[in-house]
């Protein structure tokens, strides 16, 4: 067993056996059949099928993203050294399985025969609403399929006997070494690596004992037990609010977050994830609110995460169900580990403007979160939104409109004037949108940077190392390092800036910094 896969186990072994998981079991209605795995290919025409088989593969030229293949080469390089089935790392399979064999948990076929766990994951959350009075309410809960979770299986003596992720529609096959008994513990653990061949493990949704300073300290890994039928079929499992399904939200949020990261930034190289402890838990709060920490490190059972997201779990406040504010969070783990970030820190609000290096931190951070949030659906989502003690606020970033105030700069005021950290957003927004999604506001600012060109201005040697404008990382440091990179969008950029944003940028940048 590699690292990584060792590294996983020990983290679920040591959970159940402090029996610290949530223990519960939803009884189903026994549907399999002759086979405990059908595959599902509904809508999908490439990647796949959830029993460890293929619904088909894309024609040279495309690629397979979220079962469709689209024109274009994918810059994914797919993984599939010593693998006989399973994920590829780019939306597609490594192989398919035969008659009476499934894809088990080191991406081998297997047959069937051994004996199977199988069952559906799905979970409670809680969905934004608006009430009457215009606020933001959190009080409509959904129940989503759990996908992405990890489901372990373990025998008696705490040894792994199988494991799988729960496909797209809340499914999971765990091809066993031997036939299930009754004695086997079924486990969801919100852990993620890669793959489950990965070496590391970099994100982990945990729970602390207490809540006050956002600091350093112990956490232990969200998970959930079901007891094991002897013929292992668990059928529905559903994971109520009461049970800690907002660890889940948090979880997915964050791995689709972090599988966002490895592709733009880091080319599909794994080993480049800093690692990142999510630290959750009901009825607790954090002096901060919501915040991240690098360096506040966060051990679980001798697993380290260098990095940390505090999200408050007072039921007052947005909690778990805020994804505005995880990926706001994610952001500033982002521009921590990837770029650069010069913020002073402190108290912040809305329609105060704050040092250009604060306004950039915050303004990227938000910034961010609308922009991924938009790219996952497809279409532009550029609002921005939290609660916070009972009440809520607003921001749409498109139309440069909010349930208070936004302080556009002074056009006189120079570069070094501070700035309202959501005007900053919208300016990025403004200079983003139009190539992943389209334009929504009106007139449109005829700029497109899309993320690409976005995020390799925050890492080039111009924005990390230099400095106009204010001292720090800022927006100027950000037009420039565009700029620089690309000076076909230089007369486009600039324009908008001013013309369109109403911001005094100095143009001519000197580009050899």
């Amino acid at each position: 067993m590699r690292a990584g896969r060792l590294a996983l186990a020990v983290v679920a072994a040591a959970m159940m056996a402090a029996g610290l998981g949530c223990d519960f079991l939803t009884e189903g209605e026994d549907s399999r059949g002759e086979d405990s795995c059908t595959p599902e290919c509904s809508g999908r025409e490439c990647g796949g099928d959830g029993c460890g088989g293929s619904c088909g593969n894309c024609s040279s030229g495309q690629s397979c993203v979220s079962g469709v293949c689209e024109e274009g080469e994918s810059a994914c390089e797919p993984e599939c050294s010593g693998k006989q089935c399973g994920d590829d790392g780019c939306g597609g399979v490594c192989g398919g399985c035969g008659e009476g064999q499934v894809c088990d948990y080191l991406d081998q076929c297997v047959s069937a025969d051994q004996g199977t766990v199988d069952g559906d994951l799905f979970f409670e959350a809680r969905v934004p609403t608006v009430d009457d009075n215009g606020s933001i309410v959190l009080d409509q809960v959904s129940e989503f399929p759990g996908a992405g979770m990890l489901a372990m299986v373990f025998d008696v003596q705490g040894n792994v006997v199988g494991g799988a992720q729960v496909d797209d529609q809340g499914h999971f096959t765990v091809p066993l070494s031997r036939p299930p008994s009754e004695d086997d513990t079924l486990l969801f653990v919100t852990v993620w690596a890669p793959s489950l061949q990965s070496d590391i493990a970099p994100l982990a949704v945990g729970q602390s004992d207490a809540g006050g300073q956002a600091a350093p300290g112990n956490i232990v890994p969200w998970a959930w037990q079901v007891a094991t039928p002897p013929d292992g079929y668990v059928g529905s499992v559903t994971i109520t609010e009461d049970q800690g399904s907002g660890a889940i939200y948090l979880f997915l949020f964050t791995k689709l977050a972090m599988q966002t990261i490895l592709w733009d930034i880091l080319g599909g190289d794994e080993s480049g994830l800093a690692t990142l402890a999510i630290v959750w838990t009901p009825g607790l709060a954090w002096d901060c609110g919501a915040c991240f920490g690098k360096g506040f490190t966060q051990n679980m059972d001798g697993t380290v995460f260098d990095n940390s997201i505090f999200i408050s779990g007072e039921a007052s406040d947005s909690s778990a169900w805020g994804w505005a504010v995880i990926l706001h969070e994610f952001g500033h783990y982002v521009a921590r580990n990837y770029s650069r970030d010069d913020s002073p820190g402190g108290s912040h609000s809305l329609g105060v403007p704050v040092v250009p290096p604060f306004a950039w931190s915050e303004g990227w951070a938000s910034f961010f979160a609308v922009s991924t949030m938009s790219r996952w659906f497809g279409e532009a989502v550029p609002l921005y939104w939290d609660i916070q003690q009972g009440s809520s606020f607003w921001v749409d970033y498109a139309q440069m409109t909010s349930s208070g105030d936004m302080v556009a700069p002074d056009p006189d005021g120079g570069m070094e004037q501070s700035l309202d950290e959501n005007w900053v957003a919208a300016a990025l927004w403004d200079l983003w949108d139009g190539n992943d999604v389209p334009e929504t506001e009106s007139p449109q600012d005829g700029t497109a940077l899309g993320t690409e060109v976005v995020i390799a201005a925050v890492a080039t040697p111009r924005f990390l190392g230099g400095d106009r404008g204010a001292t720090g990382a800022d927006l100027v440091d950000f037009v420039d390092s565009v700029v620089c990179g690309a000076p076909s969008l230089a007369e486009s950029v600039v324009g908008t800036l001013i013309e369109h944003l109403g911001f005094p940028y100095e143009g001519e940048p000197d580009c050899g910094n």
